[in-house]
Protein backbone atom coordinates (compact mmCIF):
# COMPACT_ATOMS: atom_id res chain seq x y z
CA UNK A 1 0.00 0.00 0.00
CA UNK A 2 1.29 3.17 -1.15
CA UNK A 3 1.94 6.51 1.41
CA UNK A 4 -0.97 7.99 -0.10
CA UNK A 5 -3.59 5.14 0.36
CA UNK A 6 -2.34 4.72 3.83
CA UNK A 7 -3.00 8.23 4.63
CA UNK A 8 -6.20 8.11 3.01
CA UNK A 9 -7.07 5.18 4.96
CA UNK A 10 -6.38 6.72 8.28
CA UNK A 11 -8.03 10.12 8.11
CA UNK A 12 -11.40 7.43 6.96
CA UNK A 13 -10.87 5.89 9.92
CA UNK A 14 -10.52 8.80 11.82
CA UNK A 15 -13.46 10.60 10.10
CA UNK A 16 -16.02 7.75 11.32
CA UNK A 17 -14.73 7.48 14.50
CA UNK A 18 -15.25 11.25 15.17
CA UNK A 19 -18.91 10.83 13.12
CA UNK A 20 -19.40 7.85 15.65
CA UNK A 21 -17.96 9.92 18.68
CA UNK A 22 -20.63 12.86 17.43
CA UNK A 23 -23.83 10.64 17.09
CA UNK A 24 -23.15 8.95 20.52
CA UNK A 25 -22.83 11.69 22.06
CA UNK A 26 -26.49 12.68 20.92
CA UNK A 27 -27.90 9.75 21.70
CA UNK A 28 -26.12 10.33 25.26
CA UNK A 29 -28.06 13.45 25.51
CA UNK A 30 -31.26 12.92 24.11
CA UNK A 31 -31.28 9.96 26.55
CA UNK A 32 -30.35 12.50 29.72
CA UNK A 33 -32.67 15.17 28.54
CA UNK A 34 -35.51 13.07 26.69
CA UNK A 35 -36.03 9.36 28.79
CA UNK A 36 -39.33 8.98 28.08
CA UNK A 37 -38.49 8.71 24.49
CA UNK A 38 -36.50 5.80 25.17
CA UNK A 39 -38.46 4.14 27.68
CA UNK A 40 -42.07 2.20 27.18
CA UNK A 41 -44.87 4.50 26.71
CA UNK A 42 -46.94 5.12 30.13
CA UNK A 43 -50.56 5.63 30.53
CA UNK A 44 -52.59 7.15 33.03
CA UNK A 45 -55.92 5.30 34.43
CA UNK A 46 -57.26 7.24 37.66
CA UNK A 47 -58.51 10.37 36.60
CA UNK A 48 -57.68 13.71 38.43
CA UNK A 49 -60.48 15.01 41.08
CA UNK A 50 -61.45 18.58 40.70
CA UNK A 51 -64.11 21.27 40.64
CA UNK A 52 -65.36 23.90 37.90
CA UNK A 53 -67.89 26.55 38.20
CA UNK A 54 -70.28 25.47 35.82
CA UNK A 55 -71.46 28.60 34.77
CA UNK A 56 -67.95 30.05 33.41
CA UNK A 57 -66.18 28.91 30.37
CA UNK A 58 -64.22 26.00 30.48
CA UNK A 59 -60.69 25.17 28.94
CA UNK A 60 -58.47 22.00 29.99
CA UNK A 61 -54.72 21.83 29.17
CA UNK A 62 -53.53 18.85 28.44
CA UNK A 63 -49.44 18.57 27.66
CA UNK A 64 -48.65 14.83 28.23
CA UNK A 65 -45.45 13.60 26.65
CA UNK A 66 -44.42 10.24 25.79
CA UNK A 67 -42.57 11.65 23.03
CA UNK A 68 -40.13 14.86 23.01
CA UNK A 69 -40.91 16.77 25.73
CA UNK A 70 -40.64 21.12 24.59
CA UNK A 71 -38.73 21.53 28.37
CA UNK A 72 -39.23 25.56 27.64
CA UNK A 73 -42.44 25.49 25.71
CA UNK A 74 -44.74 23.61 27.94
CA UNK A 75 -44.06 26.18 30.93
CA UNK A 76 -44.05 29.19 28.60
CA UNK A 77 -47.45 28.03 26.84
CA UNK A 78 -49.24 26.88 30.38
CA UNK A 79 -47.98 30.39 31.67
CA UNK A 80 -49.48 32.54 28.80
CA UNK A 81 -53.11 30.53 29.03
CA UNK A 82 -53.67 30.54 33.13
CA UNK A 83 -53.09 34.63 32.97
CA UNK A 84 -55.49 34.38 29.90
CA UNK A 85 -57.70 32.26 31.67
CA UNK A 86 -57.69 35.01 34.72
CA UNK A 87 -58.19 37.62 33.00
CA UNK A 88 -60.92 36.49 30.95
CA UNK A 89 -62.34 34.95 33.88
CA UNK A 90 -62.32 31.45 32.33
CA UNK A 91 -62.28 27.92 34.30
CA UNK A 92 -58.62 26.48 33.56
CA UNK A 93 -57.44 23.02 33.97
CA UNK A 94 -53.73 21.87 33.31
CA UNK A 95 -53.25 18.50 33.43
CA UNK A 96 -50.62 15.74 32.22
CA UNK A 97 -53.13 12.96 33.13
CA UNK A 98 -54.16 11.08 30.35
CA UNK A 99 -56.85 9.36 32.61
CA UNK A 100 -58.99 13.03 32.01
CA UNK A 101 -60.39 11.72 28.59
CA UNK A 102 -63.48 10.39 30.14
CA UNK A 103 -66.99 11.08 29.05
CA UNK A 104 -67.92 12.37 32.17
CA UNK A 105 -64.86 14.88 33.00
CA UNK A 106 -64.55 16.05 28.89
CA UNK A 107 -67.76 16.65 29.04
CA UNK A 108 -67.35 19.59 31.55
CA UNK A 109 -64.73 21.85 28.84
CA UNK A 110 -65.78 23.50 26.14
CA UNK A 111 -62.59 23.35 24.41
CA UNK A 112 -59.52 21.09 25.15
CA UNK A 113 -56.16 22.56 24.19
CA UNK A 114 -53.01 19.84 23.35
CA UNK A 115 -49.67 21.89 24.36
CA UNK A 116 -46.94 20.37 22.59
CA UNK A 117 -48.29 16.69 23.80
CA UNK A 118 -46.18 14.56 21.98
CA UNK A 119 -46.39 10.27 21.39
CA UNK A 120 -48.87 7.76 22.18
CA UNK A 121 -50.47 9.65 25.45
CA UNK A 122 -53.93 8.36 25.20
CA UNK A 123 -55.29 4.64 25.56
CA UNK A 124 -57.87 3.51 23.41
CA UNK A 125 -60.48 3.75 25.60
CA UNK A 126 -59.50 7.66 26.08
CA UNK A 127 -58.91 7.82 22.79
CA UNK A 128 -62.83 6.93 21.80
CA UNK A 129 -63.59 9.61 24.41
CA UNK A 130 -61.95 12.23 23.06
CA UNK A 131 -63.49 11.30 19.72
CA UNK A 132 -67.04 11.06 20.90
CA UNK A 133 -66.48 14.82 22.72
CA UNK A 134 -65.00 16.15 19.20
CA UNK A 135 -67.65 15.12 16.95
CA UNK A 136 -70.67 15.71 19.30
CA UNK A 137 -69.93 19.08 19.85
CA UNK A 138 -66.71 19.52 21.80
CA UNK A 139 -63.42 22.28 20.78
CA UNK A 140 -59.60 21.52 19.83
CA UNK A 141 -56.74 23.75 19.89
CA UNK A 142 -53.78 21.97 18.77
CA UNK A 143 -49.94 23.70 19.82
CA UNK A 144 -46.96 22.93 17.83
CA UNK A 145 -45.90 19.06 18.72
CA UNK A 146 -49.55 18.58 19.15
CA UNK A 147 -49.48 17.47 15.16
CA UNK A 148 -46.36 16.19 14.82
CA UNK A 149 -45.20 12.65 13.82
CA UNK A 150 -45.45 11.20 17.31
CA UNK A 151 -49.03 10.60 16.83
CA UNK A 152 -48.70 8.73 13.64
CA UNK A 153 -50.43 5.26 15.36
CA UNK A 154 -53.98 7.19 15.97
CA UNK A 155 -55.28 7.41 12.18
CA UNK A 156 -58.19 8.85 13.31
CA UNK A 157 -56.46 11.83 15.30
CA UNK A 158 -53.69 12.39 12.29
CA UNK A 159 -56.35 12.14 9.33
CA UNK A 160 -59.31 13.75 10.95
CA UNK A 161 -57.99 16.10 13.41
CA UNK A 162 -54.86 17.23 12.30
CA UNK A 163 -55.31 16.34 8.55
CA UNK A 164 -51.37 16.55 7.01
CA UNK A 165 -48.66 14.34 8.15
CA UNK A 166 -45.54 16.37 9.64
CA UNK A 167 -42.29 15.82 7.26
CA UNK A 168 -39.78 17.71 8.92
CA UNK A 169 -38.45 21.24 9.99
CA UNK A 170 -35.04 22.81 9.44
CA UNK A 171 -32.19 21.91 11.07
CA UNK A 172 -29.66 24.39 9.82
CA UNK A 173 -30.67 26.48 11.02
CA UNK A 174 -33.12 25.36 13.24
CA UNK A 175 -34.99 28.46 14.80
CA UNK A 176 -35.53 31.12 12.15
CA UNK A 177 -37.07 34.33 11.89
CA UNK A 178 -39.53 34.02 9.11
CA UNK A 179 -42.49 36.46 7.73
CA UNK A 180 -45.99 34.90 8.11
CA UNK A 181 -49.26 35.95 6.02
CA UNK A 182 -53.01 36.05 7.49
CA UNK A 183 -54.68 34.87 4.71
CA UNK A 184 -58.49 34.45 6.69
CA UNK A 185 -58.94 38.51 6.84
CA UNK A 186 -62.15 38.42 8.73
CA UNK A 187 -61.88 34.67 10.18
CA UNK A 188 -62.17 35.35 14.02
CA UNK A 189 -59.24 33.86 15.16
CA UNK A 190 -57.00 36.05 12.63
CA UNK A 191 -59.26 38.83 12.31
CA UNK A 192 -57.56 40.88 15.01
CA UNK A 193 -53.60 40.51 13.04
CA UNK A 194 -51.56 42.01 10.39
CA UNK A 195 -51.75 41.01 6.87
CA UNK A 196 -48.35 40.28 7.20
CA UNK A 197 -45.90 39.55 10.72
CA UNK A 198 -42.69 38.11 11.84
CA UNK A 199 -41.86 35.62 14.00
CA UNK A 200 -38.48 33.73 15.17
CA UNK A 201 -39.47 29.61 15.70
CA UNK A 202 -39.10 26.30 14.19
CA UNK A 203 -41.14 25.81 11.41
CA UNK A 204 -42.53 22.74 10.99
CA UNK A 205 -43.05 21.17 7.14
CA UNK A 206 -46.27 18.76 6.38
CA UNK A 207 -47.01 16.68 3.27
CA UNK A 208 -49.42 18.33 1.51
CA UNK A 209 -51.74 21.23 2.37
CA UNK A 210 -54.82 20.81 4.73
CA UNK A 211 -56.40 23.25 2.41
CA UNK A 212 -56.69 20.06 -0.02
CA UNK A 213 -58.36 18.20 2.62
CA UNK A 214 -61.42 20.77 3.23
CA UNK A 215 -59.49 22.98 5.99
CA UNK A 216 -59.40 26.64 6.22
CA UNK A 217 -56.06 27.99 6.22
CA UNK A 218 -55.67 31.05 8.65
CA UNK A 219 -52.04 31.73 8.16
CA UNK A 220 -49.23 30.63 6.16
CA UNK A 221 -45.39 31.24 6.20
CA UNK A 222 -43.34 32.66 3.14
CA UNK A 223 -40.71 30.42 2.27
CA UNK A 224 -38.45 33.26 0.68
CA UNK A 225 -37.87 34.65 3.97
CA UNK A 226 -35.75 31.83 5.71
CA UNK A 227 -34.70 28.18 4.36
CA UNK A 228 -36.68 25.37 4.93
CA UNK A 229 -33.64 22.95 4.33
CA UNK A 230 -34.87 19.76 2.41
CA UNK A 231 -38.37 20.48 2.96
CA UNK A 232 -39.95 23.08 1.16
CA UNK A 233 -43.81 23.40 1.09
CA UNK A 234 -43.91 25.32 -2.01
CA UNK A 235 -46.50 28.72 -2.65
CA UNK A 236 -48.75 27.30 -0.45
CA UNK A 237 -47.05 26.65 2.61
CA UNK A 238 -50.21 26.66 5.65
CA UNK A 239 -49.28 26.38 9.49
CA UNK A 240 -52.11 27.73 11.08
CA UNK A 241 -55.77 25.99 9.91
CA UNK A 242 -59.30 25.42 11.02
CA UNK A 243 -62.25 22.97 10.37
CA UNK A 244 -64.89 21.01 12.08
CA UNK A 245 -65.52 17.17 12.83
CA UNK A 246 -68.84 16.51 13.07
CA UNK A 247 -70.09 18.88 15.60
CA UNK A 248 -66.92 19.43 17.15
CA UNK A 249 -64.45 22.75 16.00
CA UNK A 250 -60.89 21.84 15.65
CA UNK A 251 -58.07 25.01 15.11
CA UNK A 252 -54.11 23.92 14.88
CA UNK A 253 -51.30 25.81 14.76
CA UNK A 254 -47.83 24.75 14.09
CA UNK A 255 -45.65 27.90 15.59
CA UNK A 256 -44.89 26.65 19.64
CA UNK A 257 -41.67 25.58 19.98
CA UNK A 258 -39.86 28.32 21.69
CA UNK A 259 -40.94 29.84 24.90
CA UNK A 260 -40.37 33.28 23.26
CA UNK A 261 -43.08 32.90 20.44
CA UNK A 262 -46.06 32.96 23.64
CA UNK A 263 -44.65 36.36 24.50
CA UNK A 264 -45.30 37.68 20.97
CA UNK A 265 -48.28 39.83 21.46
CA UNK A 266 -49.49 38.43 17.90
CA UNK A 267 -49.40 34.90 18.48
CA UNK A 268 -51.16 35.64 21.85
CA UNK A 269 -54.27 37.16 20.23
CA UNK A 270 -54.28 33.92 17.53
CA UNK A 271 -54.20 31.80 20.40
CA UNK A 272 -56.99 33.37 22.25
CA UNK A 273 -59.02 33.48 19.22
CA UNK A 274 -58.40 30.17 18.21
CA UNK A 275 -59.80 28.78 22.11
CA UNK A 276 -62.71 31.46 21.63
CA UNK A 277 -64.02 29.82 18.24
CA UNK A 278 -63.30 26.20 18.87
CA UNK A 279 -65.27 26.54 21.98
CA UNK A 280 -68.33 28.32 20.54
CA UNK A 281 -67.97 31.10 23.14
CA UNK A 282 -70.78 32.93 22.96
CA UNK A 283 -71.16 36.36 22.00
CA UNK A 284 -71.79 38.41 25.78
CA UNK A 285 -68.71 36.36 26.18
CA UNK A 286 -66.30 37.19 23.41
CA UNK A 287 -67.07 40.82 23.99
CA UNK A 288 -65.20 40.14 27.30
CA UNK A 289 -62.03 38.97 25.78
Amino acid sequence: MTKAKKTILLVTIVVFIAIGLLVNSFIAGHKRDQPQMFAEPVFDSVPPVFELDQQKFSVLVFSKTNGFRHHQAIPAANQLLKAMAGQQQWNIILTENGAIFNDQQLALFDVVVWNNASGPALTIDQQQAFESYLTTGGGYVGIHAAGDDSHKSWGWYVNDVIRSRFTMHPMWPQFQQANLLTEAVEHPITAQLPAQWSLKDEWYSFESSVRNHGSQVLLTIDENTYDPNFWPMGGDHPLVWAHTVGAGRVVYSAPGHLAAVYQNKHYQQLIGAAIRWAGKMPASLADNK
